[in-house]
């Protein structure tokens, strides 16, 4: 067995990491149903050298494989800490979430459980948009890394006014006049654009049957206006949510910058 983790050492440190992955998994195979602590090594290994090729996912899936409750305390830790890590890397919030919640079980000692996770506890709410929660561990956490606490109200100031807007209300609001759900979502241009195009399709459609031409002014100016009024209903939800999408983002990346800061310099 130990020539086994010797040999996918030994790729791990050549940065040989696609092989050292075959090698440790082989580990895995070989200590089957019969040393289930060297299983476990051989799956973290694993994941490790996944998470050295960035692939994040993977190394998720392969963290899901190993018996958590076999586990010692420190090795529950720090499993625990990169199966967060990696759910959040991929955005997978809410199982980050419920792995947090879970540590937080198995570690009675909230003083390791903050030293290790909170700051991945304060991202993963923050882009849940569970703000009040994630505040509350944000000034824990300037306090424990001895910050004023007060900035927390400076950070997460956003929360008075998120100016988030209602994607489904945007869809109405072109249901009954075409554009305004963009321009109420905040894409002015493409509001003005999607207007001005059914207007001019529609004049375009009601000329040609005025003029005579029935079947370019149904074929064409009337079915494009359809096709762009429901197109635009579409859009303008899409719209709403990116715009949404952009400013959770500003919100997060500040508190997120500061943290990345903080860990970095200790």
């Amino acid at each position: 067995m130990q020539r086994f983790f010797t040999a996918a050492d030994t790729l791990m440190q050549q940065s040989r990491f696609s092989d050292a992955a075959l090698a440790y998994e082989r580990c895995v195979f070989a200590c089957h149903d019969t040393n289930p602590e060297w299983q476990n090594r051989a799956l973290l290994k694993k994941a490790m050298a996944y998470k050295a090729q960035g692939n994040f996912a993977q190394t998720l899936q392969t963290l899901y494989r190993i018996n958590f409750y076999q586990l010692t305390d420190s090795a529950r830790l720090a499993t625990g800490y990169e199966i967060v890590l990696n759910a959040y890397l991929t955005g997978q919030f809410t199982d980050a979430e419920s792995q947090l919640q879970q540590l937080a079980y198995f570690i009675p000692d909230s003083a390791t459980f903050n030293q290790q996770l909170l700051f991945l506890k304060i991202l993963v709410l923050n882009e849940l948009q569970k703000w009040p929660e994630a505040k509350t561990a944000f000034t824990q956490y300037l306090i424990l890394n001895r910050h004023p606490p007060e900035l927390a109200n400076i950070y997460y100031d956003f929360m008075r006014r998120p100016r988030l807007k209602n994607p489904q209300k945007a869809r109405r609001l072109s249901t009954f006049m075409p554009g305004v759900g963009q321009l109420y979502g905040g894409n002015v241009g493409a509001g003005l654009l999607n207007l001005g195009l059914q207007l001019g399709l529609l004049s375009f459609g009601a000329y040609e049957i005025w003029q005579g031409y029935y079947l370019t002014g149904f074929g064409t100016g009337l079915a494009l206006t359809q096709a762009f009024y429901f197109g635009g209903i579409e859009n303008a939800e899409t719209v709403t949510k990116r715009k949404n999408k952009e400013k959770i983002a500003r919100y997060n990346n500040r508190i997120k910058q500061f943290i990345l800061t903080v860990e970095q310099s200790k």
